[in-house]
């Protein structure tokens, strides 16, 4: 069993995982300044700066918490850490879990603006919002449905979860519907 799991089983998934063409997904080189984040030039705030300055310690997992006043600047300097740790090879993405759908709703509403700037140019990340209701946000299907487009769909009108199930490419997570 040990030698099918390692010979077979495996080079099967990977070869799985290669053809969806989603995951993994190589992190932007080299790391990130906050201007790249965010897409425009704004000023760091301690937290952003601390993010970006800190040691990572020493190889192997690493959890950190970040923790300051509301507005100042925790998303981005998690961002900023977490892309610290995909360009150095100790991370393959990035997870976030929020206490109700409202926070994760406009969570990922902003994540959706700057998710791909983490990633190399010619990766294929996915963003997934990972609640019961994620069927009724727009932005949900407009992520999952962007690289997709159909002219056709286009023309018509249709849009999110109206489009006909053909543009969702394999491998990313969807809803019935």
């Amino acid at each position: 069993m040990d030698g099918y799991w390692r010979n077979i089983a495996l080079a099967q998934a990977k070869s799985a995982i290669a053809a969806a063409g989603t995951i993994p997904a190589a992190a932007r080189q080299p790391e990130l300044s906050l201007r790249e984040l965010a897409g425009k030039e704004i000023s760091a705030s301690p937290i952003q700066l601390l993010a970006q300055s800190a040691g990572l310690g020493m190889d192997g997992p690493i959890l950190a918490l970040i923790e300051d006043q509301t507005g100042s600047g925790k998303t981005e300097a998690a961002l900023l850490l977490a892309h610290r740790l995909m360009a150095a090879k100790r991370a393959a993405g990035l997870f976030m879990a929020l206490p109700t759908m409202a926070t994760a709703n406009a969570m990922y509403g902003r994540l959706s603006g700057a998710y791909r700037r983490l990633f190399a140019p010619e990766a294929r990340p996915s963003l997934v919002l990972a609640h019961g209701r994620r069927r009724d946000h727009d932005g949900f299907w407009s992520s999952i449905l962007r690289d997709m487009a159909d002219p056709d769909d286009e023309r018509a009108g249709r849009t999110g979860p109206e489009r006909p199930r053909r543009n969702v490419r394999p491998g990313l997570p969807t809803t019935g519907g």
